[in-house]
């Protein structure tokens, strides 16, 4: 269900947090936020390959069954007008996740030029 997809997400998120002060805490700050930041973007990227595989398939075996529905030609048609919907989708959210990105971006800048400032008080 969708609440407990948003449920996993935000336990994902935590346990990403956690995960990356533990690592700075381990290996001291800059080499612990560099070693999470990888270890995230792996993550992430073995993730998001997967993900592209399964959609790849999926539309394979809905062309063909369009196409076998409807004729080749209109199957054709009507799968390329619902892959240009869908990749209009796509391309909205990844706009409004980079949006996000950039302000999570803007925020541990900040975060961590008043961490050095701390440093630079005591």
């Amino acid at each position: 269900s969708k609440q407990e997809r948003v449920r996993l997400k935000h336990q994902e998120e935590a346990f990403a947090a956690v995960n990356l002060l533990l690592q700075q805490w381990r290996r001291g700050g800059s080499a612990g936020l560099i070693a999470a930041i990888f270890s995230d973007w792996r993550r992430q990227t073995c993730i998001g390959l997967k993900r592209k595989a399964r959609s790849r398939t999926r539309e394979g075996v809905a062309l063909a069954i369009q196409q076998w529905e409807m004729g080749t030609q209109e199957g054709l048609l009507y799968s390329s007008v619902t892959h240009w919907r869908r990749l209009a989708e796509l391309r909205k959210r990844a706009l409004a996740e980079t949006r996000r990105l950039d302000r999570a971006h803007v925020s541990c800048e900040l975060m961590l030029r008043q961490w050095g400032m701390k440093g630079d008080v005591g």
